[in-house]
């Protein structure tokens, strides 16, 4: 089922897009066709069939060629179609064409201000800023007569708005360049999430007091939770990398509606978002008394500070799923492993980087957090998107199969050696072989010149018939490598579960 929005009194439109003024009301994600009928203009869009909700009126904005933006409601009796004109009113559609000057002054803008700042301000609630702004108010505590308390709030918030403004800048650009975006589209990109996922889990092993002010991996703490000017402008712009993921109420409508407007509006809109998100530091900047409804700094901040460090884990396991369904089960579990390696660098770091610690002491630790990052980068799969880019990638790879006794018979007969692959997707042993031996280009080659059919048993679920096998060949669990010949059919040949491409090759 589609919508669709005829348009009369335009010539050659290049562009016209639909931004739904309520959630649920069109798929967004799909494409907006464009056409002609006549001398009339038609927008077909896809309407959500599988929404909960009901809708007897189609809101929103309609953004002609960057040229115009019209605020289109329609009556209850709208069924599928409607008619627009420009720029003059047609019943039974509410339909007023803005100026860029007129937009400014509109009461939309102003409705659209509030709810970016009143967006921005709930985003203080959610897990993964939550603990960042607790920290500021924290040091707020033990700052509280500070003569340039105030002169801290306005510099958290530019750094806030300064990040939300940036943010903006490459919206508008990629819209000017044919691409739309919306918000949190940085976390589209494999590189991005990974990243975030890094920064947001050394936060948490901050809080949970891995490494403390005493190192020098300290300072991360004085950015996060410090009184200065600078750590005060990276914690603004901390908070808002880490509220990305994040989407409050109000938010929606605002940043739809920035995003069909001219580029100084979608600033204004983010900037207004930002103010928000800065809001309740910067009022207790100004408003020192704020300060008396929380308790006095004691031993209890501690606690609290490593309770704090749960909602960051939490953000770290939600943003692994997001990369494991952007990427593969392989790459998945080289982020996890990349993760902990960083995780294990940064308690050694701590460890050896404490105040009477000798010098070379502190050199293995810094050793171990740059050997432990280094690993991250080259080891968590973050740059393949752009390594299958750039570099030459070979098309060889193995095909697999899947296992079945007939599948092996067939081989056979064929005269085809045959090699089965006993594995499971909890298996840490498998998963190791397969990305160290079959996932190599020599692996591929070897197999093709061989003309081996290489099968796969999966038993990540319960699979009686695999069980039964496994059991045939005196094994209880999984890894099992059999490599079956048309010499010898009936007895295949069973290889080391730790395998290597040399006893692969050798196995033949």
């Amino acid at each position: 089922d589609n919508y669709k929005i005829l348009i009369d009194g335009l010539t050659n439109p290049e562009k016209i897009h639909f931004i739904p003024q309520h959630e649920g009301m069109i798929v967004d994600s799909a494409e907006q066709a464009l056409s002609t009928s006549g001398t009339t203009t038609v927008l077909s869009i896809e309407k959500d069939t599988k929404s909960k909700k009901e809708f007897t009126e189609l809101e929103g904005i309609l953004n002609v060629d960057e040229k115009h933006f019209v605020k289109v409601k329609t009556t209850p009796e709208f069924k599928q179609e409607i008619t627009v004109t420009l720029p003059t009113e047609v019943s039974p559609t509410e339909v007023k064409t803005y100026t860029v000057e007129e937009v400014k002054t509109d009461k939309t803008l102003q409705l659209t201000l509030l709810f970016a700042f009143l967006g921005g301000l709930v985003l203080n609630l959610m897990p993964c800023v939550l603990p960042v702004l607790s920290l500021k108010a924290l040091s707020l505590l033990h700052h509280a007569n500070h003569k340039l308390s105030w002169w801290y709030g306005l510099v958290y918030t530019a750094g806030i708005m300064a990040t939300f403004i940036g943010f903006a800048f490459i919206m508008v650009f990629f819209k000017q360049n044919g691409h739309e975006v919306g918000w949190g589209f940085q976390l589209q990109s494999p590189v991005f999430v990974a990243t975030l996922s890094l920064i947001i889990m050394m936060v948490g092993l901050q809080l949970s007091g891995v490494f403390h002010i005493g190192t020098s991996l300290g300072r991360l703490q004085n950015l996060v939770s410090g009184h200065g000017t600078i750590s005060t402008l990276f914690s603004g712009m901390l908070i808002t990398l880490v509220a990305t993921p994040c989407t409050a109420p109000f938010m929606a409508a605002a940043v739809a509606f920035a995003l069909t407007q001219p580029s100084e509006i979608t600033y204004l809109t983010f900037g207004a978002m930002g103010l928000g998100l800065a809001f309740p530091y910067l009022a207790m900047t100004f408003m020192p008394f704020l300060l008396r409804l929380l308790p006095k700094p004691g031993a209890w901040e501690i606690t609290f500070q490593n309770f704090l460090a749960f909602p960051m884990y939490a953000t770290v396991l939600w943003l692994v799923w997001v990369y494991g369904q952007q990427t593969s089960m392989i790459d998945l579990f080289k982020l996890i492993i990349a993760l902990f390696v960083v995780s294990f660098g940064v308690w050694v770091f701590g460890k050896t980087n404490v105040l009477s610690a000798r010098f070379i002491k502190k050199i293995v630790g810094y050793l171990f957090l740059i050997a432990s990052l280094l690993y991250f980068y080259f080891n968590a799969g973050v740059f393949d998107e752009y390594v299958k880019k750039y570099i030459p990638q070979s098309n060889i790879s193995i095909e697999w199969n899947e296992w079945s006794i007939h599948e092996i018979e067939k081989g056979l007969s064929e005269g085809r050696p045959v090699f089965v692959n006993f594995t499971a997707d909890w298996c840490i042993t498998c998963k190791v072989n397969e990305l160290t031996t079959f996932k190599s280009e020599a692996a591929a080659k070897f197999v093709e010149s061989k003309g081996i059919l290489m099968l796969k048993a999966d038993w990540t679920m319960k699979d009686e018939s695999i069980r039964k096998e496994l059991q045939k060949h005196g094994r209880y669990g999984v890894p099992l490598y059999l490599m079956y010949t048309p010499e010898n059919p009936a007895t295949p040949k069973v290889l080391e579960q730790v395998l290597t491409l040399d006893k692969f090759k050798k196995s033949l």
